[in-house]
């Protein structure tokens, strides 16, 4: 069941601010057994070493058409940039850079998120599509068999007009079209039947966070009943898991506003089969809070089964 077990990067600031190499750190999770990541984009990650490559990833897919970084992503991912003969050399290093994070394991799937608010109508709509253009572009680097880009709306300032929203999704889903990613939105800000909505009308899916669900003071945001009556398998992509409670996120999985066995029991009868995410707030020792968050989790499983037995 938690075969597809992984890690958000934010988890990872405290290491990255200390000056830990990413890969270093990706590499500890693989031989920990989570071989999903999802590198979420934002200011922890710009200001480490690894946010310039980034940088520089940016700056060099403007050398290319889409086609050329199409199948300049695939060479990454054979092994075989060294041999393309039309890659500039000023963008060889950041490119070796994903080539070696890629060498880590054969097994490792990486995907990316970004900030990006996807249910306003945008001021410069040219900027707008700039923005997830780039977004696409890395996510299909990081994986070009599986790219998947989740956009993050981090703050809802004004009544949300759904037309707007739905447009939106279609429009990024026709950009680059070379290069095919998989749009995922999360639920924040409103109740999560309203994103499942959007997106569902959008042609997008869902990252499903059930803390995200939840005010400083446990209330929920919305109906949360509405949304398992409406939720099907196909409409979740992914699972990101969060303990909240009165204090804010807690750094490992234990108790707290989110019911872990009903959340898991809720999506094994939905036979859910996307990945399930640690997400947990930034410490100094990132590793020991996932290893322990997952035996939090497995103990869950146990029960959840034995309950299940029972009935």
């Amino acid at each position: 069941m938690f075969d597809k077990l992984g890690i958000v990067t934010n988890c990872l600031a405290k290491r990255l601010a200390d000056n830990d190499r990413f890969e270093r750190l990706i590499e500890d999770f693989v031989q920990n057994g989570f071989m999903h990541i999802e590198i979420r984009d934002g200011n922890y990650l710009r200001k480490s070493e690894f946010g310039e490559i980034l940088q520089g990833l940016e700056t060099a897919m403007q050398h290319y058409s889409d086609s050329e970084w199409q199948r300049l992503c695939v060479a990454v991912h054979d092994h075989n940039s060294n041999d393309v003969p039309w890659l500039q050399t000023q963008d060889r290093r950041s490119i070796n850079r994903i080539g070696q994070l890629l060498q880590i394991s054969s097994e490792l799937v990486l995907s990316y998120a970004i900030a990006h608010p996807w249910m306003d109508r945008p001021e410069n709509r040219v900027e707008d599509d700039a923005g997830i253009i780039r977004g696409k572009k890395l996510a299909y680097l990081l994986s070009p068999t599986k790219a998947r880009l989740r956009l993050v709306h981090m703050v809802v300032e004004q009544a949300v007009d759904e037309n707007t929203a739905v447009s939106n999704l279609h429009r990024y889903q026709s950009l680059t079209p070379e290069c095919p990613v998989t749009l995922a939105v999360e639920n924040s800000q409103l109740p999560p039947y309203v994103i499942l909505n959007l997106a569902t009308q959008g042609n997008a899916c869902l990252a499903y966070d059930e803390a995200n669900n939840y005010y400083q003071d446990g209330m929920t945001i919305g109906d949360t009943k509405l949304f398992w009556e409406r939720v099907e398998s196909r409409q979740l992509i992914s699972v990101h898991l969060k303990q909240k409670n009165h204090v804010g996120v807690r750094a490992r999985l234990g108790d707290g506003f989110v019911d872990l066995p009903v959340l898991v029991n809720r999506l094994l009868d939905l036979s859910y089969g996307g990945d399930w995410l640690l997400e947990y707030r930034a410490t100094d020792r990132p590793i020991q809070d996932a290893i322990q968050s997952r035996k939090v989790l497995l103990k869950h499983k146990v029960d959840t089964r034995v309950q299940r037995a029972r009935h």
